[in-house]
């Protein structure tokens, strides 16, 4: 069954084509990851998704009852929310409904029975009676790792039928020769190296950092499976720092070779 779908999706901000005929199909089921760097297209996809933002053309549906929700990118939670904290509040109509049905249950007045049934039908249209199954089911699965990636650049989605690691292990060729050939000047970030970093060979540090990088991936999965949300505040811009310094290491290897 499809749960979500986008067929030739256009969306622009002024003269700026922001999404480029996206399409795709996502089944029951499936883990989808969408990686891309900043500004390629990635929030503003999912906003449309939920319906947040509109767009030019093309169409976006849904399962019949489903919704879409998205977190922020790095999230901020209360100190004491867990994890089933955050994923409630995606089922807040439910919960709602849930409180009214409750508050007139025993009224047996014609208008209080007339509109507790039309509760139930609503309730039961959206969900509500499977809502704990579908939670049980999300914070299973939170820690397993996408099996399908998608690859957003430039407002366009490029799919890989394959695990993380596994499109790593496919990409990285790709992305080492397309820093190759890249600008010919770097700009003032890209020079920028401590007399440490110039001292080792580029390709030691880009293995020292994607190290880096692997620890603070696990700590957030960690964090994620104890529910630390203020701790994966500090791990998320950790990762964002890391990251950023693995894409300039990559250019001034491309650059050098």
């Amino acid at each position: 069954m499809i749960e979500i779908a986008a067929q030739e999706l256009n969306k622009y901000y002024g003269s700026n084509h922001v999404l480029k005929g996206i399409a795709f199909e996502i089944y029951t089921g499936e883990r989808v990851g969408l990686l891309g760097k900043n500004g390629s297209g990635k929030t503003t996809l999912f906003k449309v998704i939920t319906g947040e933002e509109p767009y030019e053309s093309g169409s976006v549906s849904k399962a019949s009852g489903k919704k879409a929700e998205m977190l922020a990118q790095i999230p901020v939670f209360g100190e004491n929310d867990t994890a089933e904290d955050v994923l409630r509040s995606s089922f807040a109509e439910i919960a709602d409904i849930q409180q009214e049905m409750k508050r007139i249950e025993g009224d047996e007045t014609p208008s209080a029975l007339v509109l507790y049934g039309r509760l139930m039908e609503e309730y039961e249209r959206l969900g509500g009676y499977d809502t704990e199954v579908k939670l049980d089911k999300v914070c299973n699965g939170m820690g397993k790792f996408a099996e399908i990636v998608w690859s957003m650049e430039n407002g366009m989605i490029t799919a890989y039928d394959c695990g993380f690691d596994e499109y790593l292990e496919m990409t990285r060729p790709v992305a080492i020769q397309k820093r190759k050939n890249a600008r010919k000047n770097p700009s003032s970030k890209e020079k920028t190296q401590t007399n440490a970093e110039k001292s080792v060979p580029t390709e030691d540090l880009i293995i020292e950092v994607e190290a880096e990088l692997k620890k603070v991936n696990a700590a957030i999965d960690s964090a994620l499976q104890q529910s630390e949300f203020l701790k994966m505040n500090a791990l998320y811009t950790e990762k964002s720092r890391l990251e950023e310094k693995i894409d300039s290491l990559y250019n001034a290897w491309g650059q050098g070779n």
